[in-house]
C-alpha cells in the first residue's frame, strides 16, 4: 500500500488536490457571499502548477532528479538526506500550532463580549467565513491547497531552483530558500506578521523536505487553530 502511495506521480497528486479544491469552493459557493466569493484564481494557480509539473515530467531532467527536491511527497529513496528527523519535524510542527492555540485561544475568550461587534465590522466575506465551524474548516483546507501550491510548490521551487546558483551548501540552501518563500508569503498575505513569516519559512522548510502534501496538511492545521476559536464563538450570537 505504501510502494503505491509513493509511486504516485506528482501530476497525479495535483489532480487529487485540485479535485478537492473544487468541491470545497463548490461547498463554499453556497454559504458565502456569491459576489465576493471568487475562487477563479484557484483554476490559474492549479493550471500554472499543472504545467509546470508537466513540462518537467516531459524533460530529461525532472524537478524530483534536477533539483533533489521531493516535490508532492518524498520517497523511501530519496537520494538526499533529511536536514531534521521527521520526529523532531512533528514535534516543532505540534508546538508551533500549540503556540497559535496559546495566543489565540485567550485572545479569543478575553474579548468575548466585543467579538459580535468586531466580526460584524470585519466585512461580509469574513463574517461568512467565521459564520460556522464548518465553513471555518473548509476555508483552512481550502487556503492549505491553493496557498502550498502557489508559495511553496510554485514560488519555492522558483526561489530553490535561483538560489541554487549562488548557494552550494545544501543545508544552507534549503533554509535560506525557507526563509525567502517565508518572507513572500507574509508579504503577500499577512504583512508586517511575524508569526505569518515563522510559518511560512517553516512550511517552506517541509515542503522541501517532505513534499507537498505534508505542508499542505500542516497548513491545514495552523488554520483550523487560528480560525476554529473565534468560529466557535460566534455561534453565541448566531440567533436561536
Amino acid at each position: 500500500m505504501l510502494r503505491r502511495i509513493y509511486s504516485v506521480s506528482a501530476l497525479v497528486w495535483l489532480a487529487v488536490l485540485a479535485a478537492l479544491l473544487m468541491a470545497v469552493n463548490r461547498t463554499l459557493a453556497t454559504s458565502l457571499p456569491g459576489e465576493l466569493w471568487r475562487p477563479a484564481g484557484d483554476l490559474l494557480i492549479v493550471s500554472v502548477a499543472a504545467m509546470v509539473l508537466a513540462a518537467s515530467h516531459m524533460s530529461d531532467t525532472p524537478l524530483e532528479k534536477s533539483l533533489g527536491l521531493p516535490i508532492m511527497l518524498r520517497k523511501p529513496d530519496h537520494r538526499m538526506p533529511r536536514l531534521v528527523p521527521v520526529r523532531t519535524k512533528v514535534v516543532v510542527s505540534l508546538a508551533f500550532i500549540a503556540a497559535i492555540a496559546v495566543i489565540q485561544v485567550p485572545w479569543v475568550l478575553q474579548h468575548l463580549g466585543q467579538l459580535g461587534e468586531m466580526t460584524r465590522h470585519a466585512g461580509e466575506l469574513w463574517r461568512g467565513v467565521l459564520s460556522s465551524p464548518t465553513t471555518a474548516l473548509l476555508v483552512s483546507l481550502r487556503a492549505g491547497i491553493n496557498e502550498e501550491i502557489l508559495f511553496r510548490l510554485l514560488l519555492g521551487t522558483g526561489v530553490f531552483w535561483v538560489m541554487s546558483h549562488f548557494i552550494t551548501v545544501r543545508s544552507r540552501l534549503v533554509w535560506a530558500s525557507a526563509a525567502v518563500s517565508g518572507a513572500l508569503f507574509c508579504m503577500a498575505l499577512h504583512p508586517y506578521n511575524v508569526l505569518a513569516a515563522l510559518a511560512g519559512t517553516w512550511l517552506g522548510f517541509v515542503y522541501l523536505e517532505e513534499g507537498l502534501i505534508p505542508a499542505v496538511f500542516l497548513h491545514f492545521l495552523i488554520d483550523v487553530v487560528w480560525m476554529a476559536p473565534v468560529a466557535l464563538m460566534q455561534l453565541r450570537w448566531q440567533p436561536m
